[in-house]
């Protein structure tokens, strides 16, 4: 059994207990356990700081100590005020994905899917730039729209068989960049190589054999998958560089957000440190939806809708209606492909005559549904702004 590693904090009272970890789950997503421990505490905490034995004792070396070698607690001490990770910031997460009839797995290789959940609306994702973007000097020159909640840097095309994974907290992405000597060239630097906080990207474990970008963004799991079968941890591809990419400080929170979900230790400290600060600064009130609204229902930001009202549009109302829709067409799909096997072998067709002509018109739905949603991605990319 491996051994489990405690994480606490120190408070200006005595110190809390946040984190109970297998010492094999962090060598497995760092090559130095200790630095990844440092990096999910400034993610969870919302502060830079270091490592001890003991609260408020001597920094302790993050580099050098091997997974034999851990203790079984260490400190983790702020050098400036916290801003606690929202404990439920990955709830209330609908993929946009749709699952199959058969296995439960979207069918779509890659969709669109927003890190902080899109049902959590504009003003959380503003709460959260308002509560960390101190924590990155430079990170405004990425963020092209702070107040929407479906800007470009709060979403990534990725696999859709693993939005599910995405929703529930067992998958990550953890982004790191290569710190560079910024006198060579000032103006670039600060524009480019903002370092990842505590870790560089040959700390990272990668399954890619070729030269080894200076900016990772790597899928990591926080459980095994074994039983799964999902691609393995490798980084993303960027394919395409007008884009811009998911911002650090997006990236961090919901990291740290799925290392709470998973490891925190049960106490009563920490969890009523971590209720007080999504009460104080993350429970922000929605807008209900629209009496007039349906499932066949225009969007409710549709400005050309008869049922529109400004302001009433939201994600989460919008998600609801995701939800009854893809029910719908589950139960809908497993008729009409009852309905189909049934009229093909009346009209004398063979079973492996049917499997291939089942086969050929899923291929057509899923080049359809592929190119549905590109079009979806281009008006998420080139939204209306945000009033």
């Amino acid at each position: 059994m491996s051994k489990i590693i405690n994480l606490h904090l120190s408070t200006d009272g005595a110190p809390v207990q946040a984190l109970a970890v297998p010492a094999e789950d962090m060598r497995r997503l760092l090559y130095h356990p200790l630095k990844w421990l440092r990096y999910v505490s400034f993610a969870i905490f919302g502060a830079a700081g270091q490592l001890s034995l003991m609260a408020n004792g001597p920094v302790i070396d993050n580099e050098n100590t091997p997974l034999e070698k851990l203790v079984t607690d260490y400190y983790y001490v702020p050098n400036c005020e916290l801003h606690l990770v929202d404990p439920h910031a990955l709830n209330d997460r609908v993929s946009s994905s749709h699952q199959t009839e058969r296995n439960h797995y979207p069918s779509v290789a890659c969709q669109a899917a927003h890190l902080i959940p899109g049902s959590k609306d504009h003003e959380y994702i503003r709460a959260v730039y308002e509560q960390r973007i101190h924590l990155y000097p430079f990170s405004e020159m990425e963020i092209t729209d702070k107040g929407s909640i479906d800007c470009a840097q709060n979403g990534i095309f990725l696999n859709a068989a693993l939005h599910l994974f995405l929703g529930d907290g067992s998958m990550v992405l953890l982004r790191v960049r290569q710190v560079c000597d910024m006198s060579l060239n000032f103006f670039r630097s600060i524009r480019i190589q903002t370092p990842n906080f505590a870790l560089q990207p040959e700390d990272v474990p990668r399954v890619e054999t070729g030269p080894m970008l200076p900016t990772r963004l790597t899928l990591q799991y926080l459980k095994s998958m074994d039983e799964y079968p999902v691609p393995p941890q490798k980084d993303a591809r960027v394919t395409n560089s007008h884009i811009p990419p998911p911002s650090p400080f997006i990236l961090d929170y919901i990291y740290g957000a799925a290392v709470y979900r998973r490891w925190a230790k049960n106490s009563s400290d920490i969890e009523t440190m971590m209720q007080a600060r999504s009460k104080q600064f993350y429970s922000l009130s929605r807008p209900p939806p629209s009496p007039h609204s349906s499932d066949n229902d225009m969007p409710d930001d549709d400005p050309n809708d008869p049922d529109y009202e400004p302001g009433q549009g939201t994600m989460a109302s919008r998600s609801n209606k995701r939800q009854k829709h893809d029910h719908t067409s589950h139960e809908m799909l497993d008729a009409m492909d009852a309905i189909f096997v049934l009229s093909k072998l009346v009209r004398g067709s063979t079973p492996p005559e049917i499997a291939e002509e089942r086969e050929q018109r899923m291929k057509e739905a899923e080049l359809r549904e592929q190119e549905a949603n590109r079009v979806n991605v281009n008006q998420w990319l080139h939204g209306r702004p945000i009033q």
